[in-house]
Protein backbone atom coordinates (compact mmCIF):
# COMPACT_ATOMS: atom_id res chain seq x y z
CA UNK A 1 0.00 0.00 0.00
CA UNK A 2 1.54 3.31 -0.85
CA UNK A 3 1.43 6.33 1.72
CA UNK A 4 -1.15 9.01 1.06
CA UNK A 5 -2.08 11.72 2.69
CA UNK A 6 -3.26 9.93 5.79
CA UNK A 7 0.12 9.05 6.17
CA UNK A 8 2.14 12.33 5.64
CA UNK A 9 -0.72 13.56 8.17
CA UNK A 10 -2.25 17.21 7.69
CA UNK A 11 0.92 18.66 6.30
CA UNK A 12 0.65 16.63 3.77
CA UNK A 13 -2.94 16.61 2.85
CA UNK A 14 -2.36 19.89 2.36
CA UNK A 15 0.39 19.69 0.14
CA UNK A 16 -1.47 17.37 -1.77
CA UNK A 17 -4.49 19.45 -2.28
CA UNK A 18 -1.69 22.59 -3.42
CA UNK A 19 0.16 20.45 -6.10
CA UNK A 20 -3.45 19.41 -7.20
CA UNK A 21 -4.76 22.71 -7.68
CA UNK A 22 -1.53 24.23 -9.42
CA UNK A 23 -1.33 21.44 -11.96
CA UNK A 24 -5.10 22.10 -12.22
CA UNK A 25 -4.92 25.96 -12.60
CA UNK A 26 -1.68 25.46 -15.09
CA UNK A 27 -3.76 23.54 -17.65
CA UNK A 28 -6.78 25.62 -17.62
CA UNK A 29 -4.32 28.63 -18.26
CA UNK A 30 -2.44 26.32 -21.19
CA UNK A 31 -5.92 25.33 -22.38
CA UNK A 32 -7.27 28.58 -22.64
CA UNK A 33 -4.17 29.93 -24.16
CA UNK A 34 -3.79 27.02 -26.86
CA UNK A 35 -7.69 27.94 -27.64
CA UNK A 36 -6.81 31.94 -28.37
CA UNK A 37 -4.01 31.05 -30.33
CA UNK A 38 -6.01 29.10 -32.29
CA UNK A 39 -8.67 31.56 -32.48
CA UNK A 40 -6.34 33.98 -33.79
CA UNK A 41 -4.91 31.46 -36.44
CA UNK A 42 -8.65 30.39 -37.52
CA UNK A 43 -10.43 33.65 -39.08
CA UNK A 44 -12.34 33.28 -42.28
CA UNK A 45 -10.53 33.38 -45.44
CA UNK A 46 -13.34 36.24 -46.47
CA UNK A 47 -12.39 38.76 -44.25
CA UNK A 48 -9.71 41.33 -44.49
CA UNK A 49 -6.29 40.78 -42.67
CA UNK A 50 -6.24 42.74 -39.67
CA UNK A 51 -3.89 45.75 -39.26
CA UNK A 52 -1.93 43.51 -36.76
CA UNK A 53 -2.03 45.87 -33.58
CA UNK A 54 -4.14 43.76 -31.64
CA UNK A 55 -1.55 41.03 -32.35
CA UNK A 56 1.77 42.88 -31.86
CA UNK A 57 0.22 44.58 -28.81
CA UNK A 58 -0.78 40.91 -27.55
CA UNK A 59 2.46 39.90 -28.31
CA UNK A 60 4.23 42.21 -26.34
CA UNK A 61 2.20 41.96 -23.66
CA UNK A 62 2.57 38.23 -23.38
CA UNK A 63 6.70 39.05 -23.73
CA UNK A 64 6.03 41.02 -20.55
CA UNK A 65 4.11 38.65 -18.57
CA UNK A 66 6.48 36.15 -19.32
CA UNK A 67 9.51 37.72 -18.25
CA UNK A 68 7.62 38.48 -14.93
CA UNK A 69 7.14 35.09 -14.47
CA UNK A 70 10.44 33.91 -14.89
CA UNK A 71 11.78 36.82 -12.72
CA UNK A 72 9.38 35.52 -9.99
CA UNK A 73 10.10 32.31 -10.21
CA UNK A 74 13.91 32.40 -10.42
CA UNK A 75 13.95 34.63 -7.71
CA UNK A 76 11.75 32.18 -5.78
CA UNK A 77 13.93 28.96 -6.33
CA UNK A 78 17.03 31.31 -5.72
CA UNK A 79 15.78 32.00 -2.49
CA UNK A 80 14.29 28.71 -1.12
CA UNK A 81 17.70 26.40 -2.60
CA UNK A 82 19.75 27.99 -0.02
CA UNK A 83 17.27 28.50 2.90
CA UNK A 84 16.33 25.46 2.56
CA UNK A 85 20.25 24.01 2.61
CA UNK A 86 20.71 26.21 5.56
CA UNK A 87 17.40 24.48 7.46
CA UNK A 88 14.43 25.50 5.97
CA UNK A 89 12.10 22.22 6.24
CA UNK A 90 10.92 20.67 2.36
CA UNK A 91 7.36 21.46 3.11
CA UNK A 92 7.44 25.30 3.84
CA UNK A 93 9.98 25.61 0.69
CA UNK A 94 7.56 23.21 -1.53
CA UNK A 95 4.47 25.53 0.02
CA UNK A 96 6.36 28.66 -1.25
CA UNK A 97 6.84 27.17 -4.21
CA UNK A 98 3.34 26.07 -4.77
CA UNK A 99 2.08 29.05 -3.94
CA UNK A 100 4.03 31.32 -6.70
CA UNK A 101 3.33 28.84 -8.90
CA UNK A 102 -0.38 30.06 -8.49
CA UNK A 103 0.81 33.33 -8.29
CA UNK A 104 1.80 32.80 -11.98
CA UNK A 105 -0.81 31.59 -13.10
CA UNK A 106 -2.79 34.25 -12.34
CA UNK A 107 -0.64 36.62 -13.52
CA UNK A 108 -0.51 34.70 -17.01
CA UNK A 109 -4.35 34.59 -17.17
CA UNK A 110 -4.08 38.56 -16.95
CA UNK A 111 -3.56 38.34 -21.18
CA UNK A 112 -7.55 36.46 -21.22
CA UNK A 113 -8.55 40.52 -20.54
CA UNK A 114 -6.91 41.56 -23.29
CA UNK A 115 -9.32 43.62 -25.77
CA UNK A 116 -10.37 42.26 -28.71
Amino acid sequence: MRPGPAYLGDRGAVLLVLFSLGHALEGYAMGRARRSIEALGARPAHRPRPAGNRRSGLSRRASRIIRQNLRLNLGIVAVLVPATAMGLGIGPAVLVHEGSTLVVVANALRLLRYPD
